[in-house]
């Protein structure tokens, strides 16, 4: 009887180290919740996914460049401007150091979402550590030749009205372009909400200033 019970200790003790290393979410926490837990959001390893990673080849200059798209995975309502300039400032060092591409352009979206529409920006970057620009003849006086950052993190009910926006949005085409009252009002009729009440595409990139590092 001793031995049955040791086995099935150690089976269970596999198994379940076995699950954690599977969910890449796991051990992870939002903005929000590390604000909770007394720690700064600015200083937490970013919980990302990322959509796109590609190398673009400059044979004119050699000036190569890393165009990088990660999105949010988890619960951003609590995000600052100032934790997200954190985040995407550090992901497109960090990406730069692994690749030694002299420019990264770094863009971080609210989610994964059917089409563009529903995958508003939170940052978008250009890096150059050399500060010698795109062409690897100007100088500058920062490594950071843009730096666009949205005033905060996406609440739940936006990133469900975008997810709505940019399923339904065909629906609601016209020559002129899409109808947005009528889309507003059909995305806040399957929400539950009144028409105007919910406003992500409010949330826009504004030029910040760049890290002190």
């Amino acid at each position: 009887a001793a031995g049955f019970y040791l086995v099935v200790f150690i089976v269970f003790f596999v198994l379940s180290g076995f699950g954690d290393s599977g969910d890449p979410k796991r051990g992870t926490l939002s903005p929000s919740a590390l604000k909770e837990a007394g720690q700064p959001a600015s200083d937490k390893v970013a919980t990302l996914a990322v959509l796109k990673k590609e190398k673009v080849a400059m044979p004119g200059n050699g000036r190569n460049r890393l165009q990088v798209t990660l999105c949010m995975y988890e619960d951003q309502a609590g995000a600052t401007q100032q934790d997200l300039v954190s985040i995407a400032t550090r992901e497109a060092m960090k990406y730069q150091k692994e690749s030694g591409a002299p420019v990264v352009l770094l863009s971080l979206v609210c989610q994964k979402a059917e089409n563009s529409l529903g995958e508003m920006p939170l940052a978008h970057v250009v890096y150059i550590p050399d500060g010698k620009g795109f062409d690897g003849a100007s100088k500058a006086a920062s490594p950071w030749e843009t730096l666009r950052v949205a005033k905060r993190g996406f609440s739940e009910s936006e990133l469900k009205y975008l997810h709505l926006w940019a399923k339904h949005y065909r629906s609601y085409q016209s020559s002129s372009g899409v109808r947005e009252k009528e889309l507003d009002a059909a995305v806040s009729a399957e929400m539950g909400v009144a028409p105007g009440t919910v406003k992500p595409f409010n949330n826009t990139l504004e030029v910040v200033a760049a890290p002190d590092k």
